[in-house]
């Protein structure tokens, strides 16, 4: 016996009516979903972006040493996937989900932006045995990509003495003619940097505008796509994979053109670029109907 719907029983909604050829379609999909491509290309591309030049950025710039480089990658990183909980849940009960996203894109432009004001390098300078030595960096470039020539030279007795590190752990301090002045045994030296406190305090007030704005952006950019096709719509699977293909377009050519312009400019084009691309990516959102 076949089973007839009811007034209260659930029922699937009646499309066969629907000619999706008869809509104003892209590629037969629904045409804002062209806008939410472009709108998670380009965050991707600044994420991505801007993530390719983190630690590096990290360790040159700031010089805050592997470890302590390492632990601030990891932490904005945990964030960046735990925020989108809460991000989700305000949407939902609050803001919706364009606005949301709106918001988060540019939380994260403006986080693009403010990293990309780092200030003047920090100074390295060695601790030996609890006494501080200058280092001086001789043809030092402030980008992702060190000069061959970079050489670092330690002012130790007067002298200016080429640091070597060695593979059991130890430091040579080498004099003009090569040959080792001094060794430092391993553990009785440590590298450390003079930075600006507020130039720091900037770095993490960028990064958690980033995460913070992510967190807003991530989850409730993937509920519009869903929105954009009813319940039974067989075109929902092939919309998801073309809004996909935008994210991995966007952090291809974003890891590319980011270190590119960091590289060749600086870290100020570098990073400026990935705040440019979210800022492309809020106005495409904004088009959207």
């Amino acid at each position: 016996m076949v089973d007839t719907p009811t007034a209260d029983s659930p029922r699937e909604p009646d499309i066969t009516h629907i000619n999706p050829a008869a809509e104003r379609t892209w590629f037969g999909h629904p045409r804002p979903l062209f806008w939410l491509f472009g709108t998670e290309m380009w965050e991707r591309f600044g994420y991505y972006g801007m993530r390719a030049l983190l630690t590096l950025y990290l360790t040159k710039h700031f010089v805050l040493g592997d470890r302590a480089s390492t632990g601030l990658y990891g932490g904005y990183t945990a964030l960046v996937y735990l925020t989108p909980l809460v991000g989700g849940l305000l949407a939902d009960q609050y803001l919706g989900s364009k606005r949301a996203v709106r918001f988060g894109a540019l939380m994260m432009a403006v986080g693009y932006f403010t990293l990309a004001f780092g200030g003047a390098p920090a100074k390295p300078y060695q601790v030996i045995d609890g006494q501080r030595y200058e280092v001086v960096v001789e043809n030092f470039r402030d980008a992702p990509t060190s000069d061959p020539n970079e050489a670092r030279h330690l002012i130790y007795g007067g002298e200016k003495l080429t640091m070597r590190g060695n593979g059991d752990g130890s430091l040579s301090l080498l004099a003009a003619n090569g040959q080792e002045a001094h060794r430092v045994a391993a553990g009785h030296f440590s590298e450390q940097a003079e930075h600006n406190p507020l130039m720091l305090m900037v770095l993490l007030i960028a990064l958690s505008l980033v995460s913070v704005g992510n967190g807003f952006f991530k989850p409730n950019i993937s509920t519009m796509v869903g929105e954009l096709y009813q319940q039974g719509d067989r075109r929902r699977d092939a919309g998801f994979t073309i809004f996909y293909m935008g994210i991995n377009t966007g952090s291809i050519l974003g890891q590319f053109l980011c270190a590119a312009f960091a590289d060749t400019i600086g870290w100020p084009a570098g990073l400026g670029l990935a705040g440019v691309a979210m800022l492309i990516s809020y106005a495409m959102i904004s088009f959207h109907g």
